[in-house]
C-alpha cells in the first residue's frame, strides 16, 4: 500500500456494506462493519492488500468478542 492510497477493509469493496468504525491500533485498523463483520488490516505495505488483512464474518467476530470478554472477566477475577 503505497502513502497516498486510503486504508479500505476489502468487505468495504461490496457496495452495500459500509465502514461504521475506523480504528487505528499502530500497526493495523481495525474496521468494523455495518453488516456486523470486522476486518483487521495491516499497515505495513504489501505488493497485495489480500496478504495483510483478516476478515472475520458476523459469527467469527461474535464468537471473538465473546471470547474476548471471558478472558478479560478472568483476569479481572484473578
Amino acid at each position: 500500500m503505497r502513502e497516498s492510497e486510503p486504508v479500505v477493509p476489502m468487505t468495504a469493496r461490496d457496495s452495500s456494506v459500509t465502514v461504521l468504525h475506523e480504528i487505528d491500533l499502530g500497526a493495523h485498523h481495525l474496521f468494523i462493519m455495518s453488516d456486523q463483520s470486522i476486518d483487521l488490516l495491516a499497515n505495513e505495505q504489501a505488493p497485495y492488500v489480500a496478504d495483510n488483512i483478516l476478515s472475520l464474518d458476523a459469527s467469527e467476530t461474535y464468537r471473538l468478542l465473546i471470547s474476548l470478554q471471558e478472558v478479560f472477566k478472568q483476569e479481572t477475577i484473578q
